[in-house]
């Protein structure tokens, strides 16, 4: 890790005092892609690639997720707080009913996988927060403005 985060500290320029845990390193990553020139593609590419290494395939289908435009945001008009919904197909895949996971990028997911595999420590996250963060760093979605009894009534029906 130490190794990786010096590597990537130098060609992505992050800064040297954050923690060099792994997720430090991932959300170093993804500032830095938040704040990357739109024209700048090389560098996105690579930034990308980074990714991938810190997060696997989970990275690959949080990026198919984002593309297909699967998030969704919706934003209070008086408090600006956030509420991510992610459209995905449940569990089995194929042929399953579609279904929609409340997201909180760095902390929460509504998803069978972040309730087995994160909270237990196996993953870092899941692909419908990455698919999240992705999406709005590439500004793949838009913020969509709600009333805030809207933001609580998502939360109450997706929590």
């Amino acid at each position: 890790s130490d190794i990786v985060y010096e590597h990537m500290s130098t060609v992505f320029d992050l800064p040297s005092s954050l923690p060099r845990s792994t997720e430090s390193v991932g959300d170093a990553l993804f500032s830095a892609l938040e704040s990357c020139l739109h024209d700048d593609l090389k560098l996105k590419q690579e930034l990308l690639a980074s990714l991938f290494v810190t997060y696997g395939t989970h990275l690959v289908k949080g990026l198919t997720l984002a593309e297909q435009g699967s998030v969704q945001c919706y934003e209070g008009s008086t408090s600006a707080r956030r509420v991510h919904l992610v459209a995905t197909s449940s569990e089995g895949g194929k042929g399953c009913e579609p279904h929609q996971y409340l997201v909180f990028p760095t902390s929460y997911c509504s998803c069978t996988s972040f309730h087995q595999s994160v909270l237990n420590d196996r993953a870092l996250c899941c692909k419908h927060q990455l698919a999240v963060r992705l999406a709005l760093a590439l500004k793949l979605c838009t913020p969509v403005i709600v009333s805030d009894l809207q933001v609580a009534e998502l939360l109450v029906l997706h929590g």
